[in-house]
């Protein structure tokens, strides 16, 4: 290489927030604070809809397990009738309630009302999934209106700051067109990214064991 060659090193274009930042307009440190301040709004929109997100997410896949459990008992045939069970229950109950029964009695008393909740436990499984296959409904429904909600609030957040960006460009004397800048690309990305929750066979069987605790809280009021 000669000695006297002078490597010439070419000058990064300046960004557009360091072209902000370093002016001394006073009206553009004005709309700097002003986009601030909407970045701080988006950014606590944008966390909440990634909340939402995750919710739906879990919900959705929760509804398809529920009804994998409720397609599964529904398939079951069943021969015992849930309100003459818990006619049955409620009379022996009754029985014990009077103090008239010897010890021997009481335990074989105790002994069917255990064999009917038994019976009964399984009657009303296809009813709770019923019900909870409907409250997972309700869930799923919510959060998509309020992602709707969101994301129509998101688009006039943007809608603001790429004004107060157009204006500051004019101020800086950036009339030309430029390319988005990666921040700019960015926030046009995240509204459409959803997280993705599957639920497998493991949690199936959580579901199973939540489904048979209330099962037991509820034998237990009545």
């Amino acid at each position: 290489m000669n000695g006297n060659a002078v490597q010439v090193h070419s000058a990064a274009a300046p960004t557009l927030s360091s072209m902000i930042k370093e002016s001394a307009d006073p009206k553009v440190q004005q709309i700097r604070k002003e986009i601030e301040e909407v970045k701080k709004q988006r950014s606590g929109t944008m966390s909440r809809m990634r909340d939402l997100q995750h919710k739906l997410s879990y919900k959705m896949a929760e509804q398809e397990a529920i009804s994998k459990l409720f397609d599964m008992e529904k398939s079951k045939p069943r021969k015992e009738n849930i309100g003459k069970l818990k006619k049955m229950r409620q009379a022996l109950d009754f029985k014990i309630s009077t103090g008239s029964l010897n010890l021997q009695q009481e335990k074989m008393i105790v002994r069917q009302i255990n064999e009917i909740n038994v019976k009964l436990e399984d009657a009303l499984k296809l009813s709770r999934l019923e019900r909870k296959k409907g409250l997972v409904s309700n869930d799923i429904e919510k959060c998509s209106d309020e992602l709707k909600k969101i994301a129509a609030s998101i688009t006039d957040i943007d809608a603001k700051l790429d004004e107060l960006y157009s204006n500051v460009k004019k101020l800086l004397g950036i009339s030309r067109y430029k390319p988005k800048s990666q921040e700019e690309r960015k926030r046009k990305k995240e509204i459409h990214q959803r997280p993705q929750q599957d639920i497998n066979l493991e949690d199936i069987v959580v579901i199973k064991k939540k489904e048979s605790k209330k099962a037991d809280s509820e034998n237990d009021a009545k």
